[in-house]
């Protein structure tokens, strides 16, 4: 799945915005010179694309928002539907299609009522990329059900689980109110240390401690809370296939109030005949800060870090630490690539090319 970049007049692509997070269709109806030309509403735009779009073909799009001139888009499939799809007899809808779309490749059998859930958490979901994602690796690991889209719905996104800790820190009940808050890490606490506290005692890492907590209490809020925990190791279980990626939740906490759920994602690693490669992302969002997102490249030994930020004044200032975290990388005995820092304008997919490793 491709970035792609769509670009045209500001006046034309602001008829777009009222659609960013939304999932569309487009259609590819031709070339100019290199570059497809994609057609979305009544406009067709020259596109932007890492991977070939077939002409003819109608694409699943998520609408990630403007920059500049520039429409980007995340393409989530350039399958095209057949006569299997209306014979369900689903209502017509671009979840609906991308849904179906998507199932058919994952090469499962499935009904209408399937259909109808992933697009329901398609359309509800902050980020439809990274749910379906999910999805195709829990389905390797587990097999694809109709149990396993429910269990997702069930879940929600990352701002329902942020509202639910809030919901059992205020107004749990007071067993379950103290282990929270005693490994819950805080913003102006030892971070590193108090997240591992966090992962190790919450069971994400290991069955135990908050998770038998949640399992005794049986309530509806416990048993959401009890599945974000499980997810991460549902999806460390080993599969059929080598998963690309797994991925940590952990939540920050900054006075009573403010709380924010980084999530630390890692990217299968690349075998070459030169070595092995992996990459992280860390992603988070703090309330004095913006979104920061931080990419990890190891490399023979070496580490990169590229730092991202929505906020000017947020990245001026870790600009001004970057020789000071140099230092501090190096002291402790890591062989630095190189560092960097770059405005956040949109999501970025992780890719070797996407990387600045430049020193």
């Amino acid at each position: 799945m491709s970035l792609l970049r769509l670009s045209a007049s500001r006046e034309v692509l602001s008829r777009l915005l009222p659609l960013k997070g939304k999932v569309i269709e487009g259609r590819v109806v031709g070339k100019a010179g290199n570059m497809p030309l994609l057609e979305v509403g009544d406009v067709v735009f020259p596109a932007e694309s890492k991977v070939f779009l077939k002409p003819g073909s109608r694409v699943s799009l998520w609408v990630k928002g403007l920059s500049g001139n520039k429409l980007h888009l995340q393409l989530l499939s350039q399958e095209d539907i057949d006569e299997g799809f209306f014979k369900l007899g689903v209502r017509d809808t671009p979840e609906a299609r991308l849904s179906y779309k998507f199932l058919r490749s994952l090469g499962v059998s499935f009904k209408r009522g399937d259909v109808g859930l992933l697009a329901k958490l398609i359309s509800d979901s902050l980020d439809p990329y990274f749910s379906l994602e999910l999805i195709r690796f829990l389905s390797l690991k587990l097999g694809f059900s109709s149990g396993l889209l429910k269990f997702l719905l069930s879940l929600g996104d990352l701002s329902s689980l942020r509202e639910l800790i809030l919901k059992m820190l205020l107004s749990g009940d007071e067993s379950l109110r103290a282990f929270l808050k005693s490994i819950i890490p805080k913003v102006d606490g030892e971070l590193s240390s108090a997240i591992a506290n966090f992962l190790s005692k919450s069971g994400i890492l290991k069955f135990g401690g908050l998770s038998e907590l949640l399992l005794r209490a049986g309530e509806p809020d416990s048993v959401r809370l009890l599945g974000w925990i499980f997810l991460p190791r549902l999806l460390s279980l080993p599969s059929r296939e080598e998963a690309w990626f797994i991925y940590l939740w952990f939540p920050l906490l900054s006075g009573e109030r403010d709380l924010s759920i980084p999530l630390l994602k890692k990217h299968k690693a690349l075998r070459s005949s030169k070595g092995e490669e992996e990459k992280y992302e860390l992603i988070l969002e703090l309330k004095t800060l913006g979104k920061i997102r931080v990419l990890f490249y190891l490399f023979r030994g070496k580490i990169w870090i590229t730092f991202e930020a929505e906020n000017e004044k947020t990245l001026f200032a870790l600009r001004r630490r970057l020789s000071e975290l140099l230092s501090s990388l190096q002291s402790a005995g890591y062989k630095v690539g190189g560092l960097s820092s770059r405005p956040m304008v949109l999501s970025r997919e992780i890719e070797s090319e996407g990387l600045d490793l430049r020193i």
